[in-house]
């Protein structure tokens, strides 16, 4: 230990002075904006370091946005987005993004929910092309909300109440809270709400918030500004027929 300490001493003391003195280096990030007619927003930053692309559409929509006895639809929602829509099968969203050497995930919390996928930079269409296609016709059928009710209220069981404190965090939060439902509730719901919850209900929650108007898309990585414009809005004119 004694050896270790003496040889890291001897190298920080090696270390010119200057360098200490040295300002930071400035980050410039080039980022671009832009709004579709239908009023998505996109937000694009190119980085050429590394041949990959990362995609995220934000929907603005979380906990705060569902009534008393509808909590939990958001994150119901982040679970409905991968069960199929008009081009792509249930589950095939996965199988799409993964066999072609990517990953992705979905997250919920009380402001927002975001659905993100990373791909190697040639597979930047299919990414959008995804999103696209749910963003327009996610398949919200009673066998699909039905199945994904039944995940949802089992990750409640695994990640609430099976979960050491994790329902205390919970009850300080709603006591922090306490008066102001938007903030009161967890955005992972509650088993009873979920048990009640009506297909109908959900449909009109999924109206009211999952449009482009009510989304951002984000995109990073190592492409061509122009290029990926004209990519996202030529699916955005296909996909709006």
């Amino acid at each position: 230990m004694k050896v270790a300490r003496t040889a890291f001493l001897i190298a920080f003391a090696l270390i010119p002075a200057h360098s200490f003195a040295d300002s930071p280096r400035s980050i410039k990030l080039d980022v671009r904006r832009a709004k579709l007619d239908n009023g998505l927003r996109i937000v694009l930053s190119p980085d050429h370091t590394s041949p990959t692309i990362a995609i995220d559409v934000i929907y603005d929509v979380g906990g705060r946005n569902e009534e008393r006895g509808h909590a939990g639809f958001a994150h119901l929602f982040e679970h409905m987005m991968f069960q199929g829509s008009a081009n792509v099968a249930r589950g095939d969203h996965f199988k799409l993004v993964t066999s072609h050497g990517g990953s992705l995930n979905g997250t919920t919390s009380e402001d927002r929910t975001n659905y993100f996928e990373m791909l190697p930079q040639s597979e930047l269409p299919l990414a959008i092309w995804l999103e696209a296609d749910r963003m327009r016709s996610l398949d919200i059928s009673q066998s699909n909300f039905e199945n994904q009710r039944k995940v949802v209220e089992e990750e409640f069981r695994m990640r609430v109440s099976n979960a050491p404190y994790v329902p205390a965090e919970i009850r300080l939060d709603s006591m922090v809270n306490a008066g102001y439902w938007p903030y009161e509730h967890p955005a992972i719901g509650n088993m009873q709400d979920l048990d009640a919850a009506q297909l109908d209900w959900v449909r009109a929650f999924h109206e009211q918030y999952y449009a482009p108007n009510n989304a951002v898309l984000a995109v990073s990585g190592d492409f061509d500004p122009d290029e990926c414009m004209a990519l996202i809005r030529n699916i955005s004119a296909r996909s709006s027929r």
